[in-house]
C-alpha cells in the first residue's frame, strides 16, 4: 500500500558517520529510494565532523543530493554560516538549507534575519563578466545589510547567491520564546509541540520522530517529518511513501520569498560606481 502524502520527508544522519565508506553507501542507498526530500547532516556526536564540511564532501561526489546542515549561533556567527551555504550553492548548483538549534541565550531571531539579508545582498544576476568593457559585476545590485543588534552585520556577503533558489532556514520552535523563530521558513518540533507551533504562526511545521512513528505523522497530514533512526528502520518506514519530485527546496516546498527582505531603501554597496 502506498500512502498518498504531501508530507515532506527528511532523514537525519550524524555527519561523522557519513565519512566512512559504509556510511556514505547507506546514505546514498536511502536517497536513491526517491522517497527522501533532503538529508539532514546532524552535528557529530563525537565532534569530529563539521556538517558544512561534510556537505561540501558529499556535494562534490553526489551533486543530486539535497542537504540540510545542522547549525546554531552558539557555535557560528551568521556571516560565517551565510558564506558557507552560499559557497556550497556556488560549488554544487543547489542551495543547502540550515536547521538551527536554539543558542540558549537569545538572539536567534536576529541571527536568522542576518542570514536572510546576507543571502539577498549580492544577487547572482549582478555578475556580468564582460571582457570587452572589463566589467565584472554591476555593483548597483549589491546592497549593504547594516544590521545592528546582537549579531551586527555590515555586508554584503562575499559570495553571490541565486535569488531564485534562496536557502531555506528551518528552526527549532521554542514555545517559551516563540518570537525567536518568527522569521524562519520552517518550524521544527516534536509531535507534542506541533499544535503549539502551528497555533503560534501558520508556517510549515516539520515533526522530528523515530521511524516507528513516521506513518502516524504522515497520516496526520503533517507538513513534514524529520526521521532520526537506524538506516534499515528508516528504509522500512519510507517504503509506503510516494516518490519525490526534483527542484530546489524553497520552490519544491512552496515557501515563497523569505519573510525578511532587503528592500529598495537599503543603501547600495557602492553608489558612486556603476560597475567594477
Amino acid at each position: 500500500m502506498t500512502l498518498d502524502s504531501g508530507t515532506r520527508v527528511l532523514v537525519r544522519v550524524d555527519a561523522g558517520t557519513v565519512l566512512g565508506s559504509s556510511g556514505e553507501t547507506a546514505l546514498i542507498a536511502l536517497w536513491d529510494t526517491g522517497r527522501v526530500d533532503a538529508i539532514v547532516l546532524g552535528r557529530s556526536a563525537t565532534g569530529d565532523a563539521d556538517p558544512s564540511a561534510v556537505a561540501a564532501f558529499l556535494g562534490a561526489r553526489h551533486p543530486r543530493l539535497d542537504l540540510v546542515i545542522e547549525a546554531g549561533f552558539d557555535h557560528d556567527f551568521p556571516y560565517n554560516l551565510a558564506r558557507r551555504v552560499a559557497s556550497l550553492q556556488a560549488l554544487g548548483g543547489r542551495a543547502p538549507a540550515l536547521l538551527l538549534h536554539p543558542a540558549g541565550a537569545g538572539g536567534d531571531r536576529d541571527g536568522v534575519d542576518a542570514l536572510h539579508r546576507l543571502w539577498q545582498s549580492w544577487p547572482r544576476t549582478s555578475i556580468l563578466g564582460d571582457r570587452e568593457t572589463r566589467t565584472f559585476v554591476d555593483v548597483e545590485q549589491l546592497r549593504r545589510v547594516d544590521q545592528a543588534g546582537r549579531h551586527r552585520v555590515a555586508g554584503p556577503l562575499q559570495t553571490p547567491v541565486d535569488q531564485d533558489d534562496l536557502p531555506v532556514v528551518l528552526q527549532h520552535f521554542d514555545p517559551a520564546a516563540p518570537d525567536e523563530s518568527a522569521d524562519a521558513d520552517v518550524l521544527v518540533t516534536d509531535a507534542a509541540g506541533a499544535a503549539r507551533a502551528e497555533a503560534a504562526d501558520r508556517r510549515p511545521v516539520f515533526i522530528e520522530t523515530a521511524a516507528s512513528a513516521v506513518r502516524l505523522v504522515v497520516e496526520s497530514g503533517a507538513d513534514g517529518v524529520i526521521v532520526d533512526d537506524e538506516p534499515d528502520a528508516v528504509r522500512r518506514a519510507l517504503d509506503p511513501l510516494p516518490r519525490r519530485g526534483g527542484g530546489g527546496l524553497r520552490g519544491r516546498w512552496g515557501l515563497g520569498r523569505p519573510r525578511v527582505t532587503l528592500d529598495d531603501g537599503v543603501r547600495p554597496f557602492a553608489p558612486s560606481r556603476g560597475h567594477a
